[in-house]
């Protein structure tokens, strides 16, 4: 008798034990109705971090390879066009390149100009770079689409039979500035650089 008892009770106990662990008895937790629109808030927030977050995943685009040709040619039609043949000099664009060569980065324009002007005289640095200047304003789309956002200075070196080269240069930034027309010739002038060779 005592025996059948004791399984009657180990029976029951492993019942019990049984229903306690079944996830269908398990209780739904509740939540106080004064903290249910404190639940909306956090919810609310944490969908907005969410949304936020998958804003500032980076998006990486292909580095424009620049057009160097297209920029030396829009560059040199450019000066014939703003000194034409009353100027006094031939002017020759030499070059125009981007670097610093091997760099990853560009962060110059570099233009090399021919002046020769009539007689053996100087050739008028300031002239050179008002048509420069102009140049780039009135080829707007040519020049300033080939330049790289990199690109912080413009330097150009002139050459005449006369002086050693002359090296001048300036902020690219000005230079935009100066082709969207927020910028005068006076601005450019007060931020050009004079240099030269030794």
């Amino acid at each position: 008798m005592k025996k059948c008892f004791s399984i009657s009770i180990l029976l029951f106990s492993l019942l019990f034990l049984e229903a306690c662990l079944d996830d269908t008895l398990t209780p739904t937790p509740t939540v106080h109705p004064s903290a249910a629109p404190l639940l909306k808030t956090m919810e609310a927030i944490g969908g907005t971090a969410t949304a936020y977050a998958a804003t500032l995943t980076p998006t990486l685009t292909p580095t424009k390879i620049p057009d160097q040709e297209g920029l030396l040619k829009a560059i040199r039609n450019g000066m014939k066009e703003q000194l034409g043949s009353s100027f006094g000099a031939k002017i020759t664009v030499k070059d125009v390149k981007l670097g610093p060569i091997g760099s990853q980065y560009i962060t110059n324009l570099y233009i090399e100009i021919d002046c020769a002007s009539e007689n053996n005289s100087v050739c008028p640095t300031s002239q050179v770079m008002i048509a420069l200047m102009e140049t780039c304003k009135d080829k707007k789309k040519q020049i300033g689409g080939n330049v790289p956002e990199t690109t912080d200075t413009l330097t150009v070196t002139i050459f005449d039979p006369v002086n050693s080269p002359r090296v001048v240069e300036i902020d690219w930034s000005i230079v935009q500035k100066y082709m969207d027309e927020k910028a005068d010739g006076e601005e450019i002038n007060k931020r050009i650089r004079y240099t030269q060779y030794r």
